[in-house]
């Protein structure tokens, strides 16, 4: 998006206040953009002939007089992605995104046997960890139970499946201490 271009022209800018205003229903405290939307639900439009922008980051800009900051997302303290009130868009990092994502409970990634990817279960590992606290070598435990080597010794080592590592971590303290030689 070239916003040096936007907020050089009253034309373009008139047009884009003009669209934001004639496509958006008022829920609430929200003012949903009802026109075009990308596949996450935040509004798009055109802005001149070529650029297209996410409409709260247009919405912010035209509040503000000025370019959002490169590198920096315009967030929404409202948790609707639709909408466009500049009262409800603050600028912050992608790290300020992602904290506010998790405290507002909306970063929920599913956890070990319910991850898309995982091929192992929480018995596995729990079993996996009672065979390594009975002696077995990870080698040994990854050929029975199936689990893929690497993966076995970080889930053991306490770097995945942080769901169930107190329960590892509990059972893995039995394992008996090997007696210098």
């Amino acid at each position: 998006m070239n916003w040096d271009k936007l907020f050089a022209s009253p034309a373009l800018i008139e047009s884009a206040q003009r669209r934001l205003s004639e496509r958006v229903v008022k829920s609430g405290e929200c003012l949903l953009w009802q026109g075009s939307k990308n596949q996450r639900g935040y509004g798009t439009m055109a802005i001149g002939k070529r650029n297209r922008e996410s409409t709260h980051r247009v919405a912010w800009a035209l509040a503000n007089n000025a370019r959002p900051p490169a590198g920096l997302h315009v967030m929404h303290s409202c948790d609707t992605p639709s909408c466009i009130n500049p009262a409800h868009l603050s600028i912050g990092t992608n790290s300020d995104n992602q904290r506010d994502c998790s405290i507002k409970g909306r970063k929920n990634t599913p956890k070990g046997s319910r991850h898309k990817c995982s091929k192992t279960t929480e018995g596995q590992m729990i079993r996996a960890a009672q065979l390594f606290a009975d002696g077995n070598t990870y080698r040994t435990i990854a050929n029975q139970l199936g689990i893929g080597r690497w993966a076995l010794i970080k889930t053991l080592q306490g770097y995945r499946w942080p769901h169930i590592q107190q329960a590892l971590q509990a059972i893995l303290q039995q394992r008996p201490l090997k007696e210098a030689a």
